[in-house]
C-alpha cells in the first residue's frame, strides 16, 4: 500500500481536513493552543518594561476558554488600564507595540505545530506552503 500524502494550500486547506477528524484533533489541538498562549503570556510579560506600578507586565492574563464543538481557542490580553495608550500610542507618545508583535510570531508557531500535529495524527506527509503569512 502506498504512502499518503497531503499537500494544503493554506489554512483554509488546514481548516477542511481538520474538520474531517475533528475528535481525533482536539485535544491535541487545545493543548497547543494553551502552550501557545502560555508563551505569549510570557514573552509579552518579558518586554513591557517594569514600570513604577508594574501594571503593564501584571495586567497581561491568559484566558482559557472552550471552543464551540472541536474550536480550540486560548486567548492573551492585556487588562491594564493604560494598556492601548502603550501599544498604540498618543498624540505625544509613538506607539510601543508588544502584544501584537509576540502574537503574530507565536500564532506562526503555533500554526507550524498545528501542521505537525496533523503530519502525526493522519500519518499523511504535508507539504505546501507556510500558513500564517
Amino acid at each position: 500500500m502506498a504512502a499518503a500524502t497531503l499537500e494544503l494550500q493554506g489554512l483554509d486547506d488546514l481548516k477542511k481536513l481538520v474538520a474531517g477528524f475533528a475528535d481525533a484533533c482536539t485535544d491535541d489541538g487545545q493543548q497547543l493552543a494553551d502552550q501557545a498562549a502560555t508563551r505569549a503570556g510570557e514573552e509579552g510579560k518579558a518586554a513591557y518594561p517594569q514600570g513604577p506600578t508594574g501594571n503593564l507586565k501584571k495586567g497581561v492574563r491568559i484566558v482559557r476558554v472552550k471552543g464551540d464543538g472541536h474550536r480550540v481557542l486560548a486567548i492573551v490580553k492585556s487588562t491594564a488600564p493604560h494598556a492601548h495608550l502603550y501599544e498604540y500610542g498618543t498624540r505625544r507618545q509613538p506607539a510601543r507595540p508588544v502584544m501584537g508583535e509576540v502574537a503574530a510570531r507565536v500564532r506562526r508557531d503555533f500554526y507550524a505545530d498545528l501542521l505537525r500535529m496533523v503530519q502525526r495524527v493522519t500519518g499523511a506527509k504535508i507539504t505546501g506552503g507556510t500558513v500564517g503569512q
